[in-house]
């Protein structure tokens, strides 16, 4: 049968996105973020205007990326300018998003947010139950969920350097964690900067250099972003060192 099938075609990328995620998740490291400004828009979906609440300044979220509905890491994949968010919350919405609501009896649920509205961090897995070692929440009771301690520890440390950001005027960052000297006066190494090295007529050699050399780097090595770098051409030696960096952040 043709590969044209399109159950084949189907059952061709989930098996690249699970070659892929396999990388992601033998790094050991996961993803939360921060939300840096009041009133930010928690959504239902990566696109539309439909939104569950609005967070407040220092709300904590964590990440995922799934696929066919199913968990493939606890990195926030990126539609359309919204990470991928999980937080806790009921029926009625997100607890502690909200100035007043408290976190009893939370269950972890998937929302969006718009990627400017968030400070990324990473964390190490490690406290999750067996099953899902980077996942950032445990039982807390009969039908309840907390943050785990390995998420807590990396989000209380991010949430210290923020507040100071604040309070001298700043916004803070929200670019995902970089490597390297963040008083760099270099601008952090982006997946676009790569393509356009590669548009460029730059060898490997050169671009790989560059990615191992550059003081700081924002990076995307999810499946969407791996996808769309290997259809601009880009080789896997430049790939691999992609990943490679990304798996370096502390």
């Amino acid at each position: 049968m043709s590969l044209r099938s399109p159950v084949l075609l189907v059952l061709a990328m989930a098996l690249i996105d699970f070659g892929v995620s396999g990388i992601s998740l033998a790094q050991d490291r996961a993803q939360g973020a921060i939300v840096i400004k009041d009133d930010a828009p928690i959504y239902s979906s990566d696109e539309g205007p439909k939104t569950i609440a609005k967070a407040t300044r220092g709300y904590a979220v964590g990440g995922i990326t799934v696929i066919m509905g199913m968990v493939k890491s606890y990195v926030p994949e990126t539609e359309n300018g919204r990470a991928h968010i999980l937080y806790l919350g009921t029926s009625r919405g997100p607890t502690g998003a909200v100035k007043g609501s408290t976190e009893k009896n939370a269950l972890r649920k998937r929302a969006w947010m718009s990627t400017d509205d968030l400070a990324f961090f990473t964390y190490e897995c490690g406290c999750g139950e067996e099953k899902e070692p980077c996942a950032p929440v445990e039982t807390a009771g009969w039908i309840s969920e907390r943050w785990n301690q390995c998420f807590v520890e990396a989000r209380d440390k991010k949430l210290a350097e923020l507040r100071t950001e604040w309070e001298k005027g700043g916004q803070g960052s929200t670019a995902p964690v970089a490597a390297g000297d963040p008083g760099s006066g270099e601008k952090a190494l982006t997946n676009d900067d790569i393509v356009s090295l590669s548009k460029a007529g730059l060898g490997d050699e050169v671009i790989v250099s560059k990615i191992q050399q550059a003081p700081r780097e924002a990076l995307d090595v999810s499946v969407e972003a791996l996808l769309k770098l290997k259809k601009n051409g880009l080789s896997q030696p430049i790939l691999d060192a992609m990943v490679k960096r990304v798996g370096q952040r502390k």
